[in-house]
Order: C-alpha cells, then sequence, then structure tokens
C-alpha cells in the first residue's frame, strides 16, 4: 500500500471524509451564510466561471410583497462588481405562481426583469436566481433584491419607485484546506543518564524514549472547522484535496531534530525512522507496518513527509539516539504543496503541534578561558529545601584564527555532584586541563532542579592583585 494510501485509509476509518451539502443562499435568512469559493481556483482574464450543478450558486430571496392576481412588478438582482450573471442565467428565474419576463442585463452585475402574478403571491414567496457565475476577483460578493413600480426603474436601481429590498453576503473565497491539530508537551528529564536524554512518561502518550509530540490533522475545510461547508471548485461541487493538491505535495515539520541524527552527524538510513506519523493508534509503540510513516527527509531543524494530496492525521513521533541530550524546541508543521490544474496550491501553516521543554535547570558560560596566573571558578547556588544534583559539560572553541579546534575537558570529580538544599557549591575550573593549555570554550550545567531556586556565576580571579570578573551565566532562551 501506497504512503498516501495508508494516511488516505486510516482517515477514512475515522470518518473524516463526511460531506456537506450546499444549499442556495437565502438573502432573507437571519444568518448570512454564503457560498463558499475555493480561493485556490485560477481567476483568468475571463474571470473564473462557476456552474452550478448543484444549486450552490442559486440565489433565493423573499418578494416581500404580496401581488394581485394579474398584477405587475419589476426586480432588480445587483450584485458586487466581481460577480457576473452570464447569459447562461436567462432562463434561470422562477417565482412559484408567477411568470417571469425576459432578463436585461445579462453579462453584468445586476439583471431586471418583470414579475407577473398568476393569482395571489404572498410576501413570502420565494424567488430563485439560478444558472453560473462569473467570479473576477476574489472579494466577497454581496447582492441586493428591489421591487420597482417601473421597468425604467428596476434599469436604473436606486431608491425611486422602489417598493421592497431584501440584500446580504452571497459569496465569499475561502481556504478549502488547513489544519486543526492537538498540541503536547513533552519533557526531557534532566535525571536521566546522561542528563535530558529520556523523556518524562505522560499521559499524551510519551514514553521515556519517544515522544508524542501532537496530534496533526490536515483535511479539507469541512473536516477542520466546526460547522463550515466545504468551497466549490469551477465544477460547482465541493473541491476535495486531490482536486487542488499534486501527488508529490509535501508537509515539513520544522524545530530541533538534532538528537535524531546517527552517530556520524547523518541523518540518512536508521535517522529517518526515529521522527514519524502513528496512524491509526493513540501511542507512538503501537504505529507498525500500514500505522507508520515515517519521514522521507530528516535535518537538524526539519523533518518532511512525502504524504502526496491524502489526509494526514496521526500523531507526531520523534525517537532521539539513545543517549543523546534532547534539545527544548517548538514544533510546527507546513504545507509544500504542489498544484493541479485550474488551481494555485496555498501554502498551509506553519500549524503549532507540539513542544519539548526539559524539567531542572540549563545554565551556560559562554565563553571560558583561564589566564595564566588566574583562577576560575563557577558556583551554582541552590535556595531550595532539597539537594539537587548537577552535572558539567563543555564545548570546546576555535583558537584564535584557526579552524582548529582546542579540545579541552573537566576534570572527573567536578563533572557531577550534589548541591545541598540551601548552599552554593564553588567549582574549580583551573584544575583541569583548560588551565594547563590556556583552552577555552564553552560550560554547560544542568541542575535537577526548578529554574527559581538555581543560580549560576562564572567568576575570574587574579589572586596576586585581588581582581575579580564576575559573570552571570545564562539560560538558554532567555537572553
Amino acid at each position: 500500500m501506497s504512503l498516501n494510501k495508508k494516511i488516505l485509509a486510516a482517515a477514512i476509518v475515522g470518518g473524516l471524509f463526511a460531506g456537506s451539502a450546499h444549499a442556495q443562499v437565502n438573502l432573507s435568512a437571519t444568518t448570512a451564510n454564503p457560498v463558499l469559493i475555493a480561493q485556490e481556483a485560477n481567476i483568468g482574464a475571463d474571470g473564473l466561471t462557476v456552474l452550478n450543478p448543484g444549486g450552490a450558486l442559486t440565489l433565493q430571496t423573499n418578494t416581500n410583497y404580496a401581488f394581485s392576481d394579474g398584477e405587475v412588478r419589476y426586480a432588480r438582482i445587483q450584485c458586487s462588481p466581481n460577480m457576473v450573471f452570464p447569459a447562461a442565467a436567462a432562463s434561470a428565474v422562477t417565482l412559484t405562481g408567477a411568470s417571469v419576463g425576459n432578463l436585461n442585463g445579462v453579462g453584468t452585475n445586476a439583471i431586471n426583469f418583470s414579475i407577473t402574478a398568476n393569482g395571489a403571491v404572498p410576501s413570502t414567496a420565494v424567488l430563485s436566481v439560478a444558472g453560473p457565475r462569473i467570479f473576477t476577483s476574489r472579494e466577497a460578493v454581496s447582492c441586493e433584491y428591489s421591487l420597482y413600480d417601473q421597468p425604467s426603474q428596476a434599469a436604473s436601481g436606486g431608491e425611486t419607485g422602489r417598493i421592497a429590498i431584501q440584500q446580504g453576503a452571497y459569496a465569499a473565497f475561502a481556504a478549502s484546506y488547513g489544519y486543526n491539530n492537538t498540541v503536547f508537551n513533552s519533557v526531557a528529564s534532566v535525571e536521566a543518564d546522561p542528563s535530558f536524554s529520556d523523556f518524562l512518561t505522560n499521559t499524551t502518550g510519551t514514553t521515556a524514549n519517544t515522544a508524542r509530540l501532537g496530534q496533526i490533522l490536515f483535511n479539507t475545510r469541512e473536516n477542520v472547522l466546526t460547522d463550515a461547508d466545504q468551497p466549490i471548485g469551477a465544477a460547482g461541487t465541493a473541491v476535495t484535496l486531490a482536486t487542488i493538491l499534486g501527488t508529490t505535495t509535501r508537509h515539513v515539520v520544522n524545530g530541533d531534530f538534532s538528537a535524531a541524527a546517527n552517530a556520524n552527524g547523518t541523518f540518512t538510513g536508521e535517522a529517518l525512522t526515529r521522527v514519524f506519523v502513528a496512524t491509526g493508534t493513540t501511542t507512538c509503540a503501537a504505529a507498525t507496518g500500514a500505522t507508520r510513516v515515517n519521514a522521507t527527509a530528516v535535518t537538524a531543524t526539519s523533518a518532511t513527509f512525502a504524504t502526496g494530496n491524502g489526509v494526514v492525521a496521526g500523531g507526531l513521533c520523534y525517537t532521539p539516539r539513545d543517549g543523546v541530550a534532547i534539545p527544548a524546541s517548538d514544533y510546527s508543521i507546513s504545507l509544500a504543496p504542489v498544484s493541479n490544474d485550474g488551481y494555485t496550491a496555498s501554502p498551509a501553516g506553519p500549524s503549532a503541534v507540539g513542544s519539548i521543554t526539559r524539567d531542572g535547570t540549563e545554565l551556560q558560560a559562554p565563553f571560558v578561558q583561564v589566564p595564566a596566573g588566574w583562577l576560575a571558578r563557577i558556583a551554582i547556588s541552590n535556595t531550595g529545601t532539597s539537594d539537587r544534583p548537577y552535572s558539567l559539560s563543555v564545548l570546546s572553541a576555535n583558537a584564535d584564527g584557526s579552524t582548529t579546534v582546542e579540545a579541552f575537558d573537566l576534570a572527573a570529580d567536578v563533572k557531577t555532584g550534589m548541591i545541598p538544599a540551601g548552599t552554593t557549591r564553588v567549582i574549580r575550573l583551573d584544575d583541569a586541563s583548560l588551565a594547563a593549555a590556556a583552552r577555552r570554550g564553552t560550560v554547560i550545567v544542568n541542575v535537577a532542579g526548578p529554574s527559581n531556586t538555581v543560580q549560576g556565576l562564572y567568576q575570574v580571579v587574579n589572586p596576586n592583585t585581588g581582581l575579580v570578573t564576575n559573570h552571570v551565566m545564562v539560560r538558554p532562551d532567555t537572553n
């Protein structure tokens, strides 16, 4: 079964393709309910002609005037300038119990005609104007019905001689598809070994090794919005995803996927299986075979799914490589559309999918070095009521004027430890290889404690002169 069919089958099982009826547009209705036209439909030099096989474009209104037998009056239907009544509408006007004369004004946005009552016609009688329409722009269309005493008055429009009026919204252009995602949050645990290499299990489906970032739903408008009609296309029938989108359409999830990389830094092979959509199931672990859709491309900042023009309905799952620290990140999904003939498919999104946060506290000293004869320290305070474990890691820096990375490390006995409640732990950096070779780099501290109880300071001291330089350690995403 192809990738598109896998996703589509899961969507059908879930009942996502329930259709919606397209009723006529009634100007007399209390609540305006204009017909929706697919905004992706191309409008050419001659406009966009939309057919009306199911009556979605049929305009209706009460006459708001009680006719006597044989009485003759003159009606005018005028709409916004960007909509035209084509010649095909000439025989499409009806009123039960009355005869309608020839239509004047076809080929413009306003038509007028006579109405002759064949017996008594109540004011609640419904005048109906069927036929196709031509749209010359995507501006919303409103229409107005007026009834006049004289034919010249109906031809001119305006207030003079008008004895009845009804107006309202008639047509609007709208996106034919979109996202309606359910956003989850997964937490990388500072108490994992190493820190942040596992998730905390939660009730939304995240396990220790796999985050269920969120639930994706990409579908037609009627299936992602409450009580929404599906827009119609040039054929006058509701468009589907396959009407507009080509089979090479893709969805791209943006966020930090750096922990999906293989050990050699590449994102091929097994890395592609670390980001996937679980269809037809509420857990990532149960997604196998036809219910698992792996990414077709992954980078440090994105994952691409070649889903084509089918529905996407499933959990977005992420399994970082074992033992790798998982960065905090927000995730969103966007449509990279390919258009079918007659349509210009619009991008959709970015739409939020989920997020990864870290418990505990991360502090960074972005640039650490120890000049000869100086001392360097990191002080970590714990103002809470519980002892908190910590771990240190380092990033090496390039030498001045060179692309060579000067590696440095910290002594084993300072890499991990405990900060007792209500105390400050001072860690000497100059007793490591950092000082011995005058190297430089970044020191990262992870503390398994709440951020509001943990602070960090990087300090450089000249013991000969007493000169002290202090730098408050930064917190990622806050500076």
